[in-house]
Protein backbone atom coordinates (compact mmCIF):
# COMPACT_ATOMS: atom_id res chain seq x y z
CA UNK A 1 0.00 0.00 0.00
CA UNK A 2 1.08 3.43 -0.93
CA UNK A 3 2.37 5.89 1.38
CA UNK A 4 2.94 8.53 -0.77
CA UNK A 5 0.87 12.10 -0.61
CA UNK A 6 -1.88 11.82 -2.81
CA UNK A 7 -2.30 14.40 -5.53
CA UNK A 8 -5.05 16.66 -4.04
CA UNK A 9 -4.68 15.84 -0.57
CA UNK A 10 -2.90 18.58 1.91
CA UNK A 11 0.21 17.71 3.27
CA UNK A 12 -1.38 17.61 7.32
CA UNK A 13 -4.75 15.52 5.78
CA UNK A 14 -1.80 12.67 4.83
CA UNK A 15 -0.80 11.98 8.29
CA UNK A 16 -3.53 10.30 10.18
CA UNK A 17 -4.61 8.51 6.48
CA UNK A 18 -1.15 7.04 5.86
CA UNK A 19 -0.91 6.15 9.47
CA UNK A 20 -4.10 4.66 9.10
CA UNK A 21 -3.92 2.68 6.24
CA UNK A 22 -0.29 1.17 7.62
CA UNK A 23 -1.54 0.07 10.55
CA UNK A 24 -4.36 -2.00 8.81
CA UNK A 25 -1.75 -3.46 6.25
CA UNK A 26 0.66 -4.61 9.09
CA UNK A 27 -2.20 -6.53 10.32
CA UNK A 28 -3.26 -7.63 7.45
CA UNK A 29 0.28 -9.26 6.73
CA UNK A 30 0.05 -10.87 9.80
CA UNK A 31 -3.53 -12.41 8.92
CA UNK A 32 -2.28 -13.23 4.97
CA UNK A 33 -2.18 -17.17 4.98
CA UNK A 34 -0.17 -17.16 1.64
CA UNK A 35 2.88 -15.56 3.59
CA UNK A 36 5.39 -17.49 5.48
CA UNK A 37 5.60 -16.96 8.58
CA UNK A 38 8.82 -15.19 7.99
CA UNK A 39 7.80 -13.19 4.80
CA UNK A 40 4.58 -12.43 6.85
CA UNK A 41 6.82 -10.93 9.84
CA UNK A 42 9.11 -9.10 7.39
CA UNK A 43 6.59 -7.23 5.60
CA UNK A 44 4.49 -6.67 9.37
CA UNK A 45 7.41 -4.78 10.88
CA UNK A 46 8.35 -3.12 7.66
CA UNK A 47 4.84 -1.32 8.07
CA UNK A 48 5.59 -0.04 11.48
CA UNK A 49 9.23 1.29 10.18
CA UNK A 50 7.18 3.42 7.80
CA UNK A 51 4.86 4.12 10.19
CA UNK A 52 8.14 5.54 12.47
CA UNK A 53 9.76 7.49 9.31
CA UNK A 54 5.95 9.08 9.14
CA UNK A 55 6.03 10.01 12.78
CA UNK A 56 9.59 11.11 12.20
CA UNK A 57 8.92 13.02 9.09
CA UNK A 58 5.59 15.01 11.42
CA UNK A 59 7.34 15.22 14.90
CA UNK A 60 7.61 18.81 14.66
CA UNK A 61 3.94 19.27 14.71
CA UNK A 62 3.08 15.99 16.74
CA UNK A 63 4.26 17.35 20.02
CA UNK A 64 4.77 14.68 22.85
CA UNK A 65 2.55 12.58 20.71
CA UNK A 66 5.45 11.55 18.36
CA UNK A 67 7.39 9.88 21.44
CA UNK A 68 3.78 7.77 21.86
CA UNK A 69 3.68 7.13 18.67
CA UNK A 70 7.03 5.80 17.82
CA UNK A 71 7.35 3.95 20.96
CA UNK A 72 4.53 1.97 20.68
CA UNK A 73 5.54 0.52 16.87
CA UNK A 74 9.12 0.31 18.15
CA UNK A 75 8.17 -2.21 20.97
CA UNK A 76 5.87 -4.01 18.70
CA UNK A 77 8.15 -4.74 15.98
CA UNK A 78 10.33 -5.88 18.59
CA UNK A 79 8.16 -8.60 19.78
CA UNK A 80 8.94 -9.74 16.02
CA UNK A 81 12.43 -9.32 15.89
CA UNK A 82 14.19 -12.31 16.87
CA UNK A 83 12.34 -14.80 14.58
CA UNK A 84 13.43 -12.34 11.92
CA UNK A 85 16.94 -12.13 12.62
CA UNK A 86 17.05 -16.11 12.60
CA UNK A 87 15.67 -15.78 8.73
CA UNK A 88 18.22 -13.63 7.84
CA UNK A 89 20.84 -15.62 9.63
CA UNK A 90 19.44 -18.43 6.86
CA UNK A 91 19.14 -15.76 4.27
CA UNK A 92 22.58 -14.61 4.46
CA UNK A 93 24.26 -17.83 4.39
CA UNK A 94 22.64 -18.92 1.64
CA UNK A 95 24.29 -15.43 -0.32
CA UNK A 96 27.69 -16.26 0.49
CA UNK A 97 27.69 -18.76 -2.46
CA UNK A 98 27.65 -14.82 -4.58
CA UNK A 99 31.35 -14.12 -3.13
CA UNK A 100 32.93 -17.18 -1.03
CA UNK A 101 34.91 -20.14 -2.63
CA UNK A 102 32.31 -22.92 -3.46
CA UNK A 103 34.42 -25.32 -2.69
CA UNK A 104 34.71 -24.49 0.98
CA UNK A 105 30.56 -23.94 0.96
CA UNK A 106 30.61 -27.90 -0.31
CA UNK A 107 32.68 -28.54 3.11
CA UNK A 108 30.49 -31.13 4.85
CA UNK A 109 31.44 -29.34 8.42
CA UNK A 110 30.04 -25.84 6.58
CA UNK A 111 26.65 -27.61 5.54
CA UNK A 112 26.03 -29.27 9.33
CA UNK A 113 26.90 -25.69 10.28
CA UNK A 114 23.79 -24.35 7.70
CA UNK A 115 22.42 -27.10 8.96
CA UNK A 116 22.07 -26.08 12.47
CA UNK A 117 21.17 -22.60 11.76
CA UNK A 118 17.83 -24.09 9.60
CA UNK A 119 17.16 -26.04 12.55
CA UNK A 120 17.46 -22.90 15.08
CA UNK A 121 15.23 -21.36 12.59
CA UNK A 122 12.59 -23.88 12.62
CA UNK A 123 12.67 -24.58 16.33
CA UNK A 124 11.83 -21.29 17.25
CA UNK A 125 8.93 -20.46 14.76
CA UNK A 126 7.15 -23.68 15.79
CA UNK A 127 7.43 -23.79 19.22
CA UNK A 128 4.12 -23.02 20.62
CA UNK A 129 6.04 -21.02 23.54
CA UNK A 130 8.34 -19.14 21.63
CA UNK A 131 7.28 -19.11 17.98
CA UNK A 132 5.75 -16.96 15.15
CA UNK A 133 2.26 -18.06 15.97
CA UNK A 134 2.15 -16.67 19.41
CA UNK A 135 4.33 -13.71 18.21
CA UNK A 136 2.37 -12.72 15.69
CA UNK A 137 -0.89 -13.04 17.88
CA UNK A 138 0.64 -10.44 20.57
CA UNK A 139 1.81 -8.05 18.13
CA UNK A 140 -1.32 -8.00 16.03
CA UNK A 141 -3.11 -7.49 19.57
CA UNK A 142 -0.72 -4.36 19.97
CA UNK A 143 -1.83 -3.06 16.42
CA UNK A 144 -5.52 -3.43 17.35
CA UNK A 145 -4.88 -1.22 20.43
CA UNK A 146 -2.74 1.07 18.21
CA UNK A 147 -5.26 1.26 15.64
CA UNK A 148 -7.84 2.42 18.36
CA UNK A 149 -5.97 4.55 20.01
CA UNK A 150 -4.30 6.30 17.01
CA UNK A 151 -7.52 7.04 14.99
CA UNK A 152 -8.15 10.30 15.34
CA UNK A 153 -4.73 11.82 15.57
CA UNK A 154 -3.95 14.98 13.75
CA UNK A 155 -0.96 17.20 13.21
CA UNK A 156 -0.90 20.67 14.80
CA UNK A 157 0.49 22.58 11.92
CA UNK A 158 -0.47 22.89 7.86
CA UNK A 159 1.11 22.80 4.89
CA UNK A 160 4.52 22.26 4.84
CA UNK A 161 5.80 23.74 8.05
CA UNK A 162 4.01 20.17 9.31
CA UNK A 163 6.93 18.39 7.81
CA UNK A 164 9.52 20.70 7.74
CA UNK A 165 11.57 20.37 11.13
CA UNK A 166 11.31 16.54 11.00
CA UNK A 167 12.04 16.42 7.24
CA UNK A 168 14.98 18.08 8.18
CA UNK A 169 16.23 16.75 11.90
CA UNK A 170 15.96 13.59 10.00
CA UNK A 171 18.30 14.23 7.21
CA UNK A 172 20.46 15.88 9.61
CA UNK A 173 20.89 12.69 11.23
CA UNK A 174 21.68 10.75 8.68
CA UNK A 175 24.99 13.51 7.86
CA UNK A 176 26.48 12.70 11.23
CA UNK A 177 25.45 9.22 11.17
CA UNK A 178 27.25 9.22 7.50
CA UNK A 179 30.55 10.82 9.40
CA UNK A 180 30.44 9.01 12.20
CA UNK A 181 30.46 5.94 10.00
CA UNK A 182 33.60 7.02 8.28
CA UNK A 183 35.60 8.65 11.63
CA UNK A 184 34.92 5.14 13.11
CA UNK A 185 33.43 1.90 10.82
CA UNK A 186 31.93 0.03 13.24
CA UNK A 187 29.27 -2.37 13.08
CA UNK A 188 26.99 -0.61 15.48
CA UNK A 189 27.72 3.20 13.33
CA UNK A 190 26.98 1.53 10.09
CA UNK A 191 23.64 -0.10 11.13
CA UNK A 192 22.61 3.37 13.21
CA UNK A 193 23.40 5.15 9.84
CA UNK A 194 21.00 2.93 8.10
CA UNK A 195 18.12 3.84 10.24
CA UNK A 196 18.42 7.43 8.92
CA UNK A 197 19.43 6.73 5.50
CA UNK A 198 15.87 4.06 5.31
CA UNK A 199 13.74 7.00 7.40
CA UNK A 200 15.05 10.06 4.90
CA UNK A 201 14.08 7.61 2.11
CA UNK A 202 10.38 7.04 3.56
CA UNK A 203 10.55 11.17 3.70
CA UNK A 204 11.33 10.86 -0.10
CA UNK A 205 8.43 8.01 -1.00
CA UNK A 206 5.61 10.46 1.28
CA UNK A 207 6.55 13.37 -0.94
CA UNK A 208 7.03 11.94 -3.96
CA UNK A 209 4.26 13.10 -5.65
CA UNK A 210 5.29 16.88 -4.99
CA UNK A 211 7.51 16.44 -7.74
CA UNK A 212 8.05 13.05 -9.61
CA UNK A 213 11.18 12.76 -11.14
CA UNK A 214 13.81 13.97 -8.78
CA UNK A 215 12.39 12.61 -6.00
CA UNK A 216 12.17 9.18 -7.38
CA UNK A 217 15.33 9.35 -8.98
CA UNK A 218 16.80 9.80 -5.49
CA UNK A 219 14.51 7.36 -3.97
CA UNK A 220 16.63 5.15 -6.17
CA UNK A 221 19.69 5.58 -4.59
CA UNK A 222 18.58 5.81 -1.08
CA UNK A 223 17.40 2.46 -1.73
CA UNK A 224 20.53 1.76 -2.72
CA UNK A 225 22.92 2.59 -0.13
CA UNK A 226 19.99 1.21 2.59
CA UNK A 227 20.39 -2.29 0.95
CA UNK A 228 24.09 -2.00 0.56
CA UNK A 229 24.68 -1.49 4.28
CA UNK A 230 22.07 -3.34 5.01
CA UNK A 231 23.67 -6.46 3.28
CA UNK A 232 26.68 -5.39 5.34
CA UNK A 233 24.50 -5.34 8.62
CA UNK A 234 23.38 -8.71 7.65
CA UNK A 235 26.83 -10.54 7.14
CA UNK A 236 28.33 -9.01 10.61
CA UNK A 237 25.14 -10.95 11.92
CA UNK A 238 26.43 -14.00 10.21
CA UNK A 239 29.97 -13.44 11.38
CA UNK A 240 28.52 -13.34 14.90
CA UNK A 241 26.84 -16.46 14.89
CA UNK A 242 30.40 -18.06 13.09
CA UNK A 243 32.44 -17.00 15.87
CA UNK A 244 30.20 -17.80 18.70
CA UNK A 245 28.59 -20.92 17.15
CA UNK A 246 30.61 -22.47 14.56
CA UNK A 247 33.43 -24.08 16.53
CA UNK A 248 31.19 -27.15 17.23
CA UNK A 249 30.58 -27.56 13.35
CA UNK A 250 33.73 -26.13 11.65
CA UNK A 251 37.13 -26.63 12.12
CA UNK A 252 39.82 -23.50 12.78
CA UNK A 253 40.97 -23.17 9.42
CA UNK A 254 37.44 -23.13 8.37
CA UNK A 255 36.13 -20.79 10.40
CA UNK A 256 38.97 -18.26 9.51
CA UNK A 257 38.38 -18.65 6.03
CA UNK A 258 34.76 -18.48 6.17
CA UNK A 259 35.30 -15.13 8.17
CA UNK A 260 37.51 -13.61 6.36
CA UNK A 261 35.85 -14.42 3.06
CA UNK A 262 33.04 -12.64 4.92
CA UNK A 263 35.23 -9.18 6.26
CA UNK A 264 36.30 -8.54 3.12
CA UNK A 265 32.94 -8.69 1.43
CA UNK A 266 31.86 -6.45 4.46
CA UNK A 267 34.78 -3.97 4.06
CA UNK A 268 34.17 -3.66 0.05
CA UNK A 269 29.87 -3.07 0.95
CA UNK A 270 31.45 -0.17 3.69
CA UNK A 271 33.45 1.14 0.86
CA UNK A 272 30.27 1.60 -1.76
CA UNK A 273 27.98 2.48 1.14
CA UNK A 274 29.95 5.68 1.57
CA UNK A 275 30.94 6.82 -1.93
CA UNK A 276 27.03 7.14 -2.48
CA UNK A 277 26.27 8.52 0.82
CA UNK A 278 28.72 11.38 -0.12
CA UNK A 279 26.83 11.96 -2.89
CA UNK A 280 22.99 11.64 -1.16
CA UNK A 281 24.21 13.72 2.01
CA UNK A 282 26.48 16.51 0.11
CA UNK A 283 23.86 19.35 0.87
CA UNK A 284 23.08 20.76 4.39
CA UNK A 285 19.95 20.05 5.64
CA UNK A 286 18.73 23.87 5.66
CA UNK A 287 18.92 23.77 1.61
CA UNK A 288 17.45 20.14 1.23
CA UNK A 289 14.62 21.74 3.34
CA UNK A 290 14.45 25.08 1.05
CA UNK A 291 14.32 22.85 -2.12
CA UNK A 292 11.30 20.17 -1.22
CA UNK A 293 9.85 23.53 0.28
CA UNK A 294 10.23 24.87 -3.55
CA UNK A 295 8.56 21.74 -5.04
CA UNK A 296 5.80 21.67 -2.61
CA UNK A 297 4.84 25.53 -3.48
CA UNK A 298 5.01 24.62 -7.14
CA UNK A 299 3.11 21.36 -6.16
CA UNK A 300 -0.06 23.59 -4.42
CA UNK A 301 -0.18 25.71 -7.52
CA UNK A 302 -0.66 23.31 -9.60
CA UNK A 303 -3.28 22.02 -8.07
CA UNK A 304 -4.73 25.58 -7.79
CA UNK A 305 -4.68 26.55 -11.29
CA UNK A 306 -6.24 22.98 -12.17
CA UNK A 307 -8.90 23.20 -10.15
CA UNK A 308 -9.85 26.98 -11.46
CA UNK A 309 -9.56 25.76 -14.65
CA UNK A 310 -11.91 22.59 -14.56
CA UNK A 311 -14.36 25.16 -12.24
CA UNK A 312 -13.63 27.96 -15.24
Amino acid sequence: MSIKVKKKEKLEIAFPRILREQVDEALSCLKNGELGKNEAIHECRKCMKKIRGLARLYRGSLGKDYRRINTTFRDTARILSDLRDRGVLLETFHALNDFVDRDLLKSPDIRAFQQHLHEEFERVENDPDLGAGKKMKDAADRLRKARKDFKDYTVSSEGFDSIQDGLEKTYKRGRKGLDRAVDKPTTKNFHEWRKRVKYHRYHMRVLQNLWKPPIKARRKELKELTDVIGDEHDLALLDSAIQERAHEFMTYEEIERLREAIAQRRDSLRGGAILLGEKIYSEKQSKLGKRIRSYWKTWVTEKETQAFSLSS
